[in-house]
């Protein structure tokens, strides 16, 4: 009877091997392992405080996104979610190459993962600059057209001024600090807030979250003027030099558009101009003005072409001709 037992007990442990052994030949079978990569994972930074305690800031030259393989059974990998990986550069470990190592793990399943790893390089590079602050004017500009027989007229921003912080460049890579508001269809005054954006050189707008500012938003009011026509007079002070005249001033248009507030369009029937000055004079003069530099206050012309031709014929006099 014992030795039955013993066999029997025997049996037991060889079929559970057995089974075990079927186990894992079935798992490998159907669920086995295997890798998948996860694109562009973002890399988080932190400690910060690193650099920036030392009155410097940094630009990423490589490394803010990583491809993350992760090895593990197929049912395991098709629960994972890009966002249930975590990539993370300590500054803290910033070295003398200006490089950052690149940590991964799991968010979740992490006891069910076999191996996680960056696929392609696995250092954050950056280059170190020094912090600095400028102010800039804060430009509203307005997308649309009002109603019929009204322009846009005084613009305010509140601030009018932003103070920008950031990389040198970077801050330096700004030409205008703006804000933009529609005006589609409106003649009544109003105020709206909108977001502070920032433009280069070629008006290409600037997409940098590492820029601080102590405002991100800026309140305009925008005011809208009637038009009307008006008679324009050009009163042009030409002075021929010695031996030469003025034979005849003219300039066109005679009639302008103008827009201004109600109490003093109201009042304006026509527009003089008299602080056009022309010197010395030896031949003919044809010259192109804008009529917003030479405005009344609180007047402006208006149109797709508010500019004035101003032509002045000058001719030597009769005796200089005879002396040549």
């Amino acid at each position: 009877m014992k030795t039955k037992g013993i066999n029997n007990l025997g049996l037991k442990i060889i079929s559970v091997i057995l089974a075990v052994i079927l186990w894992f030949i079935v798992l490998n079978v159907n669920d086995p392992v295997a890798t998948h990569t996860f694109r562009g994972i973002e890399v988080k930074i932190i400690n910060e405080e690193a650099i920036s305690g030392k009155n410097k800031t940094y630009e990423i030259v490589e490394g803010d996104t990583v491809d993350v393989s992760v090895e593990a059974r197929r049912s395991v990998l098709a629960e994972i979610r890009a966002k249930d990986i975590r990539a993370v550069a300590d500054l803290s470990k910033l070295s003398l190459t200006m490089a950052v190592p690149i940590d991964v793990s799991m968010t979740r399943n992490s006891s069910r993962i076999q191996n996680i790893q960056v696929k392609n390089n696995d250092i954050l590079k950056l280059k170190l600059e020094d912090m600095v602050q400028r102010q800039f004017p804060i430009t509203v500009v307005t997308t649309g057209e009002p109603d019929a027989d009204y322009v846009v007229g005084n613009r305010i921003s509140s601030p009018n001024i932003v103070t920008v912080e950031g990389a040198k460049s970077a801050v330096n890579g700004i030409a205008e600090a703006r804000v933009t508001v529609s005006v589609h269809g409106a003649k009544e005054p109003y105020s709206e807030t909108r977001r502070i954006e920032y433009y280069d050189e070629e008006g290409q707008l600037i997409k940098n979250n590492r820029l601080t500012a102590d405002a991100k938003k800026a309140k305009v009011s925008i005011e809208f003027y009637k038009t009307k026509e008006v008679d324009l007079n050009i009163h042009v002070d030409a002075r021929a030099a010695d031996g030469y005249e003025i034979q005849s001033v003219d300039y066109e248009p005679k009639k302008v558009t103008i827009a201004a507030p109600d109490e003093v369009l109201e009042k304006t029937e026509s527009v003089s101009i008299d602080d056009i000055r022309l010197r010395d004079l030896t031949s003919d003069f044809e010259q192109t003005y804008n009529l917003n530099e030479h405005m009344p206050e609180q007047v402006m012309a208006t149109g797709t072409n508010p500019d004035a031709v101003i032509s002045v014929k000058v001719s030597a006099r009769e005796n200089e001709e005879k002396k040549r």
